[in-house]
């Protein structure tokens, strides 16, 4: 009876995982092991760094893909078509990724100020086949109407909801639209976004791909010649022209001078919202200084804790209450960080001020004891093991990122700090946090409780209203980009 039973065409067997990985051996220890990466390749097109893993053995491995284009961030519009080719491409990968994330693999890929960027993780035996299935869709994507118009209205949608993020977060891009040039910020992308089509989405694309720089990072459970032969694979594929030296993308910081204390005040987007934030930024210099770089986290290690007890737990001012480091193109700052619906900016200002002047009475009766325990403490946290090949890796992407390529900068830091003095410490803290020679820059969001007041220069208190036009009369840090290596 079985035998003569009709088939039932609409039960299947699923395909075969093609990202399944048959080999989970772990590689043998190369002869010249390193500590940290090195570059394997470097031509006009293609610089790469690889870093086999000897320390977790797994069989795993990272791929971190910066694929530099001067297109991608030269206006709003360009910016948006890039951000919606990544979407778009995601979209066709939506059946691929799902077996690759059942088979113990999954990417990222997104655009950047400088381009784009593709991050591929999990089993190193199929790790190049998802790569190479990436980059074939984002190469060859015929962008179809229907998902156009799914995906505009979804990036649109993303877009406006940034009005709802956290007055400390509005703050924190008013302070990158003041100070990094080019910034775009989302008013002028949805000024733009209506009008983007299908057509010049499409042609953006191909644009987009040549010329190009790729750098790359292989780490994990990958030989130097399984990496150079990913690397190939993907420059044939591609077969981009080499970015001219003069064509890289280029966005600078503005470089604060001392002795002027700036305020760029600006209301809430969100009507609803009651807090208000401060985000008080203090410009230290490059981050390849050394010395002042681990004063800046010595300092800031000593000050954590007391200016949490101070601003939110004596003075309740709110539940958002930080301070710290910061970093943007390589020049580091010092900042604090407050949200309030109890208070409007400019009295937390003042609070946040009258904090640093008494913890300077701290500092200076800090006993040599003392000073040696936060030294100690601060060892520990430099000299830290990572816990995964995800958290080194991620240390590894952030100097390539950065373009500054320490890869050792944890055990540097910590050479300096062995040789630092309370009396350096002090000088430190004087002349980039309180004294005259300072460079601050304040950002000021006030929420529907606090009445933005109107308020004029005077002296070396500098009001702004047009921070483009601020930019322009400002001198920019010196801009080192990626082909200069």
């Amino acid at each position: 009876m079985w035998q003569n039973f009709p088939k039932e065409t609409a039960l299947a067997l699923p395909i075969v995982n093609p990202f399944i990985p048959t080999d989970l051996g772990i590689k043998a220890k190369p002869e010249n092991e390193v500590k940290y990466p090195v570059r394997i390749k470097e031509t006009d097109l293609t610089r790469l760094w690889h870093k086999q893993d000897t320390t977790f053995n797994k069989p795993t491995a990272v791929f971190y893909l910066q694929m530099f284009s001067p297109l991608v961030y030269a206006n709003p519009r360009t910016v948006l078509k890039a951000n919606l080719i990544s979407m778009l491409c995601g979209d066709a990968l939506n059946e691929y990724a799902y077996y690759a994330r059942e088979a113990g693999l999954s990417y990222t890929l997104h655009h950047s100020t400088q381009g784009l960027q593709l991050k591929v993780k999990g089993y190193n035996d199929k790790l190049g086949t998802l790569t190479q299935r990436i980059l074939e869709t984002l190469k060859t994507l015929v962008i179809k109407s229907d998902r156009f118009i799914v995906i505009k209205d979804m990036l649109k949608k993303s877009l406006l909801n940034i009005k709802t993020n956290q007055p400390y977060e509005h703050a924190r891009s008013y302070l990158e639209f003041a100070l990094l040039e080019p910034k775009w910020t989302t008013e002028e992308k949805l000024l733009f976004l209506d009008d983007i089509e299908l057509k010049e989405t499409q042609e953006f694309l191909n644009e987009m791909l040549s010329p190009i720089f790729l750098e790359g990072l292989v780490y994990g459970n990958m030989t130097s010649q399984e990496a150079l032969g990913l690397i190939q694979n993907l420059e044939n594929y591609l077969s981009s022209k080499a970015l001219l030296s003069s064509e890289f993308p280029k966005q600078r910081l503005v470089q604060l001078d001392p002795g002027i204390v700036r305020y760029y005040a600006r209301v809430e987007p969100n009507e609803n919202n009651s807090n208000s934030a401060i985000f008080n930024y203090y410009q230290i210099g490059p981050q390849s200084n050394f010395r002042s770089s681990l004063l800046l986290l010595l300092c800031a290690h000593v000050i954590r804790e007391a200016a949490f007890d101070t601003l939110r737990t004596k003075q309740q001012l709110g539940y958002i209450v930080w301070s710290g480091t910061m970093y943007l193109h390589s020049t580091a700052a010092f900042r604090v960080v407050v949200q309030s619906s109890v208070q409007p900016p400019e009295v937390l200002d003042e609070r946040i001020e009258e904090f640093l002047i008494s913890h300077a009475k701290t500092l200076e009766s800090m006993s040599n004891e003392e000073f040696k325990n936060n030294v100690e403490s601060l060892s520990v946290i430099l000299l830290e093991k990572p816990l995964s090949q995800y958290d080194e890796v991620n240390k590894y992407i952030a100097e390539i990122q950065s373009q500054q390529y320490v890869f050792d900068r944890a055990q540097l830091l910590d050479a300096e700090l062995k040789t630092a003095t309370h009396k350096e410490l002090l000088e430190f803290y004087y002349t980039n946090i309180l004294k005259d020679s300072r460079k601050k820059f304040s950002v000021q969001v006030y929420g529907n409780k606090h009445n933005k007041p109107e308020r004029k220069s005077e002296g070396n208190t500098h009001f702004i209203s047009d921070p483009v036009a601020f930019k322009i009369s400002m001198p920019l840090w010196p801009f080192k980009h990626s082909l200069n290596k």
